[in-house]
């Protein structure tokens, strides 16, 4: 059931834009997914990318889409509360926006999510229930104030299918989201920051420590 404050804002603006600060960050996610594309961890039409929006709304990059043409105009908003359809006909957002969803519901200092596919991250995470890291200067990136304290990234299972309410309860008991990434066994890095750039470094800095560290 939608909030009264969702029909209000639907009733009288069936057709959002993004405000002048969101269509900068949008630029800035295209950009990154674009980057993402040339790294080769967003191969094809792979990889998802979103911003918490103004107005109970979150934008999302459409499904279907390469990462090697994406462009701000290539986000669909959605309501952030239900991840129901906000714009008529429009085109749909990624079929993984729910874990975006969810992020946004638990972590309230996340204002853009990345994922993508970045292959070591992937490798390790097939062996893994939590991602390890100590005595590494990269670790200072995701946000641990020191290379001496452990790092521990959770890996859960990747679903045959995504929903709202499975993701929010895949996550929920979850204690150690305060590094900003999680991945999905074998499939991918999913990361989150105050800002675009924010997110896409938390998947730089575990990409590095999954390729150098034992």
């Amino acid at each position: 059931m939608r909030e009264p404050h969702q029909i209000v804002t639907e009733a009288h603006n069936p057709f959002p834009c993004p405000t002048s600060l969101e269509r900068v960050l949008l630029r800035a996610l295209a950009s990154i997914g674009r980057q993402c594309y040339e790294l080769g961890w967003c191969p094809g039409t792979a990889g998802n990318f979103s911003l918490r929006g103004s107005r109970g709304l979150c934008w999302v990059s459409r499904t279907g889409i390469g990462k090697a043409r994406l462009g701000a105009d290539d986000f669909v908003p959605i309501w952030l509360a239900t991840g129901s359809s906000v714009m008529p006909g429009a085109s749909a957002a990624s079929l993984e926006a729910a874990v975006h969803l969810a992020i946004y519901g638990l972590r309230p200092e996340a204002r853009a999510v990345v994922h993508a596919h970045p292959p070591a991250t992937v490798a390790r995470s097939v062996m893994h229930e939590v991602l390890e890291f100590k005595e590494a200067e990269m670790q200072k990136a995701l946000g641990a104030p020191t290379h001496l304290k452990s790092v521990g990234i959770p890996v859960i299972a990747n679903p045959a299918t995504i929903s709202l309410g499975e993701m929010v309860a895949a996550l929920q008991p979850l204690t150690n989201l305060n590094y900003g990434a999680l991945v999905l066994r074998g499939h991918g890095t999913y990361a989150w920051g105050e800002t675009p750039e924010a997110a896409m470094d938390r998947i730089e800095a575990l990409e590095f420590l999954c390729q150098t560290s034992v």
